[in-house]
């Protein structure tokens, strides 16, 4: 087991250009209780995501799609900064993420609803439910940007 200390007050998580070593970011580092917190805040918030309706989502994910497409080379420019990657690589993965919210948005009500499932005689015999039902675990992961919210185009104070 390895010991975790907590972060002195001013203590900061200073994100750095792999590249370059230029700093390209400074955030404040969390203790473990705040760690905590922002969990605790992300499950209750991913239990709500699942309550919404199928068209509410498609809705949430399509103009989040729309936002990253609009703002792609401010995204894959800071994926390049932070991770090293080269340009090319970043607006990549910057424009499958647009695919893949995009797909997500429309298919997600055909990939989870429940229907039938077609299952083997061994399967039938131990008379296992033959009927799927997808769970909408609530999670949206899109990455952004620390500091800036998707659709109002402001740094966060």
């Amino acid at each position: 087991m390895t010991a975790v200390s907590e972060p002195c007050a001013d203590e900061q998580v200073v994100v750095r250009d792999p590249r370059t070593g230029r700093v390209v970011g400074r955030y404040q580092a969390q203790s473990t209780a705040e760690v905590a917190d922002v969990v605790a805040v992300a499950r209750t918030a991913s239990a709500w995501w699942g309550l919404q309706s199928f068209r509410y989502r498609r809705e949430v994910l399509l103009t989040i799609k729309k936002t990253i497409a609009r703002e792609l080379d401010s995204f894959a420019g800071a994926i390049s900064q932070e991770t090293g990657k080269p340009d090319s690589d970043a607006r990549l993965e910057t424009i499958l993420t647009v695919e893949y919210l995009d797909w997500a948005a429309r298919n997600a009500e055909r990939v989870l609803r429940p229907r039938k499932a077609r299952v083997g005689v061994t399967v039938a015999l131990q008379q296992i439910s033959r009927h799927l039902h997808g769970i909408s675990l609530g999670g949206v992961g899109v990455g952004y940007r620390p500091g800036y919210s998707i659709g109002h185009h402001h740094r966060l104070q």
